[in-house]
């Protein structure tokens, strides 16, 4: 008699909905864990979640319902049903008797870690990354040397920044860069970048 086992293959939400709701309070506490799970939201779902992030109070369904055309109901809700069964939002009681969406408290403090950042460094932390060399006050902040070679800090910075979103190994026309610009592209080439 041969033992038959059959796998399924389940994505991060349909994993998590099947987790009490115990334990998903426990993973929210984790700012990684948040972040995990709102990557893997539906656009119309991250769209939610970011409009709710800084509220502090529920918001009206009918005011969220008015955030999407009326051909896109069906995106919605199931937006609304991912969003409801991850325990990311909530039904809650407003004063006049509508209800209400408030997301959940602990996945909204947390993804605001996630993206934001933590509180503050103690300042005895602070004081012994100084000391070990990791980390500088503004006072002990050179000149940037940048400036004191005429080049442009905004320019450079923009630069940077279009080239990472180049593609690797395409080769890109530097006609038009400025001269401080093409000093600057000798420089990461003589970094070997």
């Amino acid at each position: 008699m041969k033992l038959r086992v059959q796998l399924q293959c389940k994505n991060l939400h349909e994993y998590l909905k099947e987790l009490s709701p115990e334990i998903l309070d426990r993973l929210y506490n984790h700012p990684a864990t948040c972040l995990a799970v709102y990557r893997e939201l539906p656009p119309l779902a991250k769209n939610y979640v970011m409009r709710m992030l800084f509220l502090d109070q529920p918001l009206p369904q009918a005011a969220v319902a008015l955030w999407v055309k009326k051909d896109s109901e069906k995106d919605h809700d199931q937006c609304v049903s991912v969003l409801s069964g991850l325990r990311l939002w909530h039904s809650q009681q407003l004063q006049g008797g509508l209800q209400g969406n408030v997301l959940n408290p602990v996945f909204k403090d947390n993804l605001r870690i996630a993206l934001l950042g933590g509180a503050a460094v103690s300042q005895d932390l602070s004081q012994l990354l100084i000391q070990a060399g990791l980390m500088r006050t503004l006072e002990m902040l050179p000149v940037s040397p940048l400036l004191t070679r005429g080049m442009d800090l905004v320019e450079i910075l923009s630069f940077l920044f279009q080239l990472s979103f180049s593609t690797l190994g395409r080769d890109y026309s530097v006609e038009g860069m400025s001269e401080s610009l093409l000093t600057f592209l000798q420089h990461l080439r003589e970094f070997g970048l």
